[in-house]
């Protein structure tokens, strides 16, 4: 695998570049594009035809991020269904998000989603303004952290402690690593996480 630079607005960016199976590349929404006809000759250069659209980093909000992400429908669902959260994540910012993947969501006991969208402008709510900080905190700066470190939420009086291991202790299940990290939008940043947390055990 290879990082390939390029530039987007004078900034430089860069595109995961796969040739193991084909010639694939993964952009700023982590979602993968396939080479589908190499090799175009023209006058000035080639051409490589893909399957979709390459979204640079620092273009679509945070929530416009996650709605492109199929691996974020169920927080896409879990966002929209609240009154409010969908616009205020859609704002100005920066917010950071720890974002909890479909397969997070699908490990909790059955029913607990069903459940928290029959109600989302309570529980629900809460446990997603517990997934997202103010400001733009990048993986550095959690790293740079000193551990255990308690990090506050958008969730009035409410802290998710970071271990020296980098996981996070409030969860439904176990500890939730971060499963990718500085996922950048245009009014924060996004870190994959592989559970859901947890309000409830708040420090």
């Amino acid at each position: 695998d290879l990082d390939t630079l390029y530039s987007f607005e004078s900034a430089a960016a860069t595109l995961a570049l796969s040739l193991s199976g084909g010639v694939t590349l993964t952009d700023a929404l982590l979602t993968s594009a396939t080479v589908t006809t190499p090799d175009i000759e023209a006058s000035n250069g080639v051409i490589h035809v893909i399957n979709k659209v390459l979204v640079p980093p620092g273009v679509l909000n945070v929530v416009q991020m996650a709605q492109l992400n199929p691996a974020f429908s169920t927080l896409v669902t879990a966002v929209t269904a609240t009154s409010d959260l969908a616009g205020v994540l859609s704002g100005t910012g920066p917010f950071t998000v720890f974002a909890p993947t479909d397969t997070a969501f699908g490990a909790l006991p059955a029913g607990t989603v069903t459940g928290l969208l029959a109600d989302p402008d309570n529980d629900l709510r809460d446990i997603l303004l517990f997934h997202v900080v103010a400001g733009d905190v990048r993986a550095a700066d959690v790293v740079a952290l000193s551990k255990p470190a308690s990090v506050a939420t958008a969730l009035t009086g409410s802290s998710f402690t970071v271990t020296d291991t980098l996981q996070i202790t409030e969860t439904f299940i176990s500890p939730a690593s971060l499963v990718a990290t500085d996922v950048v939008a245009s009014n924060g940043v996004i870190h994959v996480i592989d559970q859901v947390l947890n309000p409830s055990f708040a420090v």
